[in-house]
């Protein structure tokens, strides 16, 4: 009975790795500060829980968290953009 514990608790940090991994892909869109925290935490627990038996759902988990961490980096780096170009140009809102 223990082990099935332990496989399935490993099983639940990958699936939470999982759904944090999407939580930030979309997050990424629209809240890209809060993928700081998401995406790290999520690829955290990808990266701890390593297992025979989950070694796909963590790679998974981990790959799925930091294509969000990317895309958050790209979105700031266009709105810092948008905010410059802005300022360059004079244009008040």
């Amino acid at each position: 009975m223990a082990k099935k514990k332990v496989k399935s608790s490993r099983d639940v940090l990958s699936i939470t790795s999982i759904i944090m991994g999407v939580v930030s892909i979309i997050f990424a869109f629209f809240i890209p500060y809060l993928v700081g925290i998401t995406g790290i935490l999520g690829a955290v627990f990808a990266y701890v829980k390593k297992g025979k038996n989950s070694k796909k759902l963590n790679l998974w988990g981990f790959v799925l968290n930091m294509i969000g961490l990317f895309l958050a980096i790209i979105m700031l780096t266009i709105s810092l953009l948008a905010v410059m170009m802005q300022n360059l140009s004079g244009i008040v809102t």
